[in-house]
C-alpha cells in the first residue's frame, strides 16, 4: 500500500535492510510524534533489533554512543552490506 504514493526504492537496491519489506515495523503512517512518522525515537527503534553489546564490538562505532544510527547508516537501502551512507564510508 505504501508504494501507491511512494516510489518503490527497493526495486533498484543493491542491499536492503531486512525490515523494509514491512514499512509499519518502523513507521506509523497515520500518527507519530517522531520525525518521518517513526514508531519510536531512532536509537530505541534500532535497539529493538540490534543488541547494544554487538554494536559496541564494531570498531567503527567507537565514539558514536548516543548518536542516531541514521547519522552513518541509511535505514532502508545502501550500496554496501552495512548500509553506510557515502559520507560515513572510509576510504
Amino acid at each position: 500500500m505504501c508504494w501507491d504514493c511512494h516510489d518503490n526504492f527497493l526495486e533498484k537496491a543493491k542491499f536492503k535492510h531486512d525490515v523494509v519489506e514491512d514499512c509499519t515495523s518502523c513507521h506509523q503512517p497515520h500518527a507519530s510524534v517522531e520525525k518521518n512518522l517513526l514508531a519510536k525515537e531512532v536509537l530505541k527503534l534500532c535497539g529493538d533489533c540490534h543488541d547494544d553489546k554487538d554494536l559496541k564490538a564494531v570498531k567503527g562505532h567507537a565514539g558514536a554512543e548516543g548518536k542516531a544510527c541514521t547519522v552513518c547508516h541509511d535505514p532502508h537501502v545502501g550500496a554496501d552490506k552495512n548500509l553506510l551512507k557515502p559520507s560515513a564510508q572510509t576510504k
